[in-house]
């Protein structure tokens, strides 16, 4: 078993080694590439606004973020790039209770909240290329950009009414104030835990990546990364040089 394993990692070495050997097809000077980032667990933002309505940092990625990234001097030691992208962040749903009273009635809400928060985000990239020749360049690139976050907080909450226990001098409310009482309590509730909150939530952007450039094909390139993109994210892209 170990023999043909052994076997087979030469034989991949051996078509990647001929692959790099190859001379590169001719490629164009700038290209359009759409790629996708995932990012690895929470997102890191600095700062804070007074907008906020979630805390962004305690969110996750919602799915991978899509985006278009066109680079100039694609075949120089110096890269520039100019992107945009769509971040999506979601965080819960989470479960809490809360209750309050006004003899003799007390109220008690169950609450299920989600939040998500979602954005345009332009990112500009400097990249440095180790080399210009071949068919595979590694690279690596710093960035610096900006997102504003549109963000919402859905709830919904389920009210539930208690009679406290009566003193000797009062008389047990009748079911048109038991009635009255439980819609107090449902519009009280939608006043503490608002069914939908939203805001928006401006943030700066870092980057600082790691990848290879693949040329399989004239007119063709392969971008593959890793690093950080206001936290720990993998970027990957395909598009073509001109």
């Amino acid at each position: 078993m170990k023999t043909k394993l052994l076997a087979g990692f030469f034989v991949v070495f051996a078509v990647f080694t001929a692959f790099l050997a190859t001379p590169a097809f001719g490629q164009g000077n700038t290209s359009i590439l759409f790629d996708g980032t995932v990012l690895v667990g929470n997102p890191q933002f600095f700062g804070k606004s007074a907008r906020d309505v979630v805390d962004l940092n305690q969110m996750k990625a919602k799915t991978i973020f899509p985006g278009v990234e066109v680079r100039f001097n694609q075949q120089g030691r110096v890269t520039f790039g100019i992107a945009y992208k769509r971040w999506s962040l979601k965080q819960g749903p989470e479960h809490f209770s809360g209750s309050w009273g006004r003899y003799p009635f007390a109220w008690y809400v169950e609450r299920d909240e989600s939040s998500k928060a979602t954005a345009n985000a332009v990112l500009g990239t400097l990249y440095v290329n180790f080399t210009k020749r071949g068919k595979v360049r590694p690279f690596v690139g710093v960035g610096v950009g900006y997102a504003s976050f549109k963000t919402e907080v859905i709830g919904t909450n389920e009210v539930s009414l208690e009679v406290m226990p009566l003193d000797p001098y009062s008389v047990a409310p009748t079911p048109e104030e038991m009635a009255a009482a439980l819609a107090e309590g449902k519009a009280m509730a939608d006043i503490y835990y608002p069914p939908l909150k939203t805001g928006t939530a401006p943030r700066p952007l870092v980057e600082a990546v790691g990848g290879l450039n693949i040329y399989p094909a004239k007119h063709v390139v392969l971008s593959l990364g890793a690093g950080y993109i206001s936290g720990p994210a993998f970027n990957f892209g395909a598009g073509f040089t001109f």
